[in-house]
């Protein structure tokens, strides 16, 4: 009888464990489970052409339990190569809550996968995706120039004439076209400027891209203008090149101290009001107008950065405190005096 009951009390203990097991698993977290995902875009394309901008449209999403997942939406755009491997990803992760845009290039590789997908909180994730086609194109571009307003007469054979040193240079704008479609492609144009003798083409002196009119300064000497343009497929525009002549600088004026001519470095600055360049002028302290502390760069005598340094040489003679000034070209030592003439 004691046995039969002690049998009774034990399975009686071994039931209320359980439930008391139960119960304390009861009291524990919910694991996380999302919702229904639903993940929306429309009028995504499916073909384009190399070289041209593709948009891709903005989309969104919701979750069943979670709502609005909009701000969460992601994009990739992978290139693939022939097996249908991924060969680059032209877009990775970017918002796709908004338009995101790419632009094809190449003509050997010319599939792409395009990827919208979104995560709820219970890491689901949801994706669609899309097959995208671009076609070759294997036609160059035209580059011509830009002859308006100054430049309505402008003859290449003649280039840029009647220009000095020390003066405001301006070429020319440039517009580049594809031939197919007629789509711009000007961002891509590259515009050098050379000296005349460098038949090589291999040293350009200044490098412009875009097809905006520009505006610079360069010292005398003969150059030429050389524009190019290529579009995403390779293809190469006829270059454009016409000459460009500087001639002396007016030695009637005192171009050291035209602003454009002149990028004062420590401790000196070009007061416009006054034109004048000031030497010393620009420190606190003990420095303050005490010239024998300046020693001055310009790195920038009309447009050609050739590394002047101007020199303050401070010594006393017949008790007089005299400072010697001089302007010297780091490129080849010479002596540019401050009239703007040069000498040895």
């Amino acid at each position: 009888m004691k046995r039969k009951l002690l049998m009774v009390v034990l399975a009686f203990a071994f039931v209320l464990s359980i439930g008391l097991m139960v119960a304390c698993a009861d009291k524990g977290d919910d694991p996380v489970t999302g919702g229904d995902i639903t993940l929306t875009v429309e009028n995504v394309p499916k073909t384009g052409m190399v070289g041209r901008e593709v948009k891709l449209p903005a989309a969104s999403a919701s979750d069943s339990k979670e709502g609005d997942l909009t701000d969460r939406v992601k994009l990739n755009v992978d290139l693939l190569k022939a097996d249908g491997t991924t060969s680059k990803q032209v877009l990775f992760r970017v918002a796709a809550n908004k338009e995101q845009k790419f632009t094809p290039s190449g003509n050997e590789l010319l599939d792409y996968k395009i990827t919208y997908f979104v995560s709820n909180d219970a890491g689901d994730t949801k994706e669609v995706k899309f097959d995208f086609k671009a076609a070759a194109d294997t036609e160059a571009p035209v580059l011509s120039l830009d002859k308006s307003g100054d430049f309505a007469n402008f003859d290449p054979a003649t280039g840029v004439t009647g220009v000095r040193a020390t003066q405001d240079i301006r070429l020319p704008g440039a517009v580049g076209k594809e031939t197919a479609d007629d789509y711009d492609v000007s961002s891509r144009i590259e515009t050098r400027v050379y000296l005349a003798s460098d038949a090589e083409y291999a040293s350009p002196i200044l490098n412009f891209t875009g097809g905006a009119k520009q505006t610079f300064r360069l010292i005398e000497g003969n150059y030429k203008v050389r524009l190019t343009l290529s579009d995403a497929a390779g293809n190469a525009a006829e270059p454009i090149e016409y000459p460009l002549t500087v001639s002396a600088p007016d030695l009637s004026k005192n171009l050291i101290l035209d602003a454009g001519n002149v990028r004062c470095g420590f401790d000196s600055r070009y007061n416009s009001t006054l034109q004048q360049l000031e030497i010393g002028r620009t420190s606190y302290g003990s420095q303050a107008d005490d010239c024998a502390a300046a020693a001055v760069g310009v790195s920038k005598l009309h447009e050609n950065y050739v590394g002047i340094t101007l020199n303050i040489d401070p010594f006393q003679e017949g008790g007089e405190q005299i400072y010697d000034i001089g302007f010297v070209g780091s490129k080849n030592g010479t002596l540019f005096y401050p009239d703007g003439s040069e000498g040895s």
